[in-house]
């Protein structure tokens, strides 16, 4: 669904403006806008729900195209019901679950996604287990608030299929998102965007592409941070899924950030229309009032955030320099304490304010030094954090395309510039994959400083605390994936200073249902 100002957003950023004055520009998005409406390929579906992020005020439209590709996904997952899809005896599940726990019987939990040991699941978390390999159904869907322990759920089901002689092909909207996926599966996973376009092109596939690829009644096609996914592209997936009777799993928090840029909302309304299980017990946070506070922010309750400022977690601000050196400030601090600390934001504009001054904090302690390589509007040092904005498959760490490359968000340690004149930067990966060079074109289009990151980027992400930057305007959703990143603490830092990167401007104006607007503020 899309509001007037949505697609007016959209208008707007295709719309060539050379030779128009503003108001020139503006009379003729208004005027794009109001005939879209009236085409026979747009619906008006009515008002908002409750707690979604456009103005209560504001009609709600969709396609012809979109609605029917809802309709044929939730019509195929209701026929699919209870046939055997994906079934797997439940004495593999059984010796899945002793084998796991034996191999892991001295280890501990250390970190989100796990229940209480790794190989041991609570009763939610079986119970969850036991619907997805057993249950039959074509289309599954297990939600999980954050911290819930899906990865353990999702490794131990895995597993089980496998023991029973199935292949889980593991997908993802974005690459990161996948190798975390495959981590939990112990099968490969790729994006979501890659499979199809596989698909369109499998007899001219290598044999082992073609193999991963194709589908048949053998095949568990899990879909993880399916919340993100874009409904048509679930649509084909499905479509195709159906044909080869593979089974089909998604798996997201609805009350997360959604589709960006694309129609969503499939993973809401496939629980709503009953084919979800949900895990309920959460396992991520050290204080125990933060599982059940996460749970009412989750909720859209506006009157939970007392309980964070009453916990010290709510920090009103003067203006917007005062709330970035707070941020900054507690993340340090919290480094300095020898915790793993995220700084987050929602614009680009204030990530990259946050990144520079981590950066200049890292000059004058040393930590950043060396030789200066420019690339675009950036110097680099040796380190220096970097952080990847898109995914490049040459880029790899085996020297060989299709093995391990960079991905959308991925975070490098520059070790200092490559050989030659232009040889750009050796950097080393955070997550112990190993070193390459990334090429200055590469640096110029698709390379920030990597000490914060957008909230969006951060989705999945854990570490022991987050701090966040909040303006008015933030919504429930973007609130939400921000107050519950850190293990041991998650603080907001309030502006009432209002964004101003075009980027993140959607046009919500006065009477939008955003948290931001619920936080409490300085007030002198």
């Amino acid at each position: 669904m899309f509001s007037r100002n949505e697609l007016a957003g959209q208008v707007a950023a295709h719309l060539p403006n050379s030779g128009l004055t503003a108001a020139q520009v503006v009379a003729r998005v208004e005027q794009l806008t109001d005939h879209a409406l009236t085409l026979s390929e747009t619906v008006p579906v009515g008002r908002p729900p409750r707690g979604l992020t456009p103005r209560a005020s504001d009609p709600r439209y969709a396609t012809v195209e979109v609605l029917q590709a809802e309709s044929r996904i939730l019509n195929l997952a209701r026929r699919g019901r209870q046939r055997g899809y994906g079934y797997a005896d439940p004495n593999h599940l059984r010796d899945t679950l002793i084998a796991t726990a034996t191999a892991t019987a001295s280890a501990t939990s250390a970190g989100a996604g796990a229940g209480t040991t790794p190989g041991r699941l609570d009763g939610g978390q079986l119970r969850a287990a036991q619907h997805l390999t057993a249950g039959g159904d074509f289309l599954s869907v297990l939600t999980a608030p954050a911290g819930a322990g899906k990865t353990s759920t999702l490794g131990t089901a895995s597993r089980a299929w496998q023991a029973a002689g199935y292949r889980v092909v593991g997908l993802a909207p974005s690459a990161r998102a996948a190798a975390e996926l495959a981590d939990a599966t112990g099968d490969r996973a790729d994006t979501l965007a890659k499979w199809l376009h596989n698909t369109d092109r499998l007899d001219r596939l290598p044999a082992a592409e073609r193999a991963w690829t194709a589908l048949d009644d053998r095949t568990i096609l899990i879909v993880d941070e399916a919340s993100m996914a874009s409904t048509l592209d679930l649509d084909r997936l499905t479509a195709l899924a159906g044909k080869a009777a593979a089974k089909v799993v998604l798996v997201g928090d609805p009350g997360q950030i959604g589709v960006i840029n694309g129609p969503g909302g499939m993973l809401a309304a496939l629980a709503h229309a009953g084919h979800a299980i949900e895990l309920e017990q959460i396992y991520r946070f050290s204080n125990d009032w933060e599982r059940t506070a996460s749970l009412q922010l989750r909720a859209g309750n506006p009157q939970i955030l007392l309980q964070y400022l009453e916990q010290g977690r709510l920090h009103p601000c003067p203006e917007s320099d005062t709330a970035l050196e707070g941020v900054f400030d507690h993340w340090s601090q919290a480094r300095a304490d020898g915790q793993d600390a995220l700084m987050l934001a929602r614009t680009r504009l204030d990530v990259e304010a946050l990144n520079r001054l981590a950066r200049a904090a890292a000059q004058a302690a040393g930590d950043v030094t060396g030789p200066v390589t420019t690339a675009g509007d950036r110097d680099w040092q040796a380190g220096d954090l970097l952080r990847t904005r898109r995914n490049d498959r040459t880029l790899t760490f085996g020297g060989a395309i299709g093995s391990a490359h960079v991905r959308n968000g991925d975070r490098y340690r520059v070790l200092g510039p490559g050989p030659g004149p232009d040889g750009g930067l050796v950097v080393e990966d955070l997550t112990g994959r190993g070193r390459l060079t990334l090429p200055v074109d590469y640096l110029e289009q698709h390379c920030e400083y990597g000490w914060a990151s957008t909230i969006d980027s951060a989705q999945g992400a854990t570490a022991d605390v987050g701090i966040v930057l909040v303006r008015p305007g933030l919504d429930r959703e973007h609130l939400y994936v921000a107050m519950t990143r850190g293990r041991h603490g998650n603080h907001a830092y309030i502006t009432t200073d209002p964004a101003t990167d075009p980027e993140h401007d959607h046009g919500h104006g006065q009477g939008s249902r955003h948290f931001a607007g619920r936080l409490p503020m300085y007030h002198g």
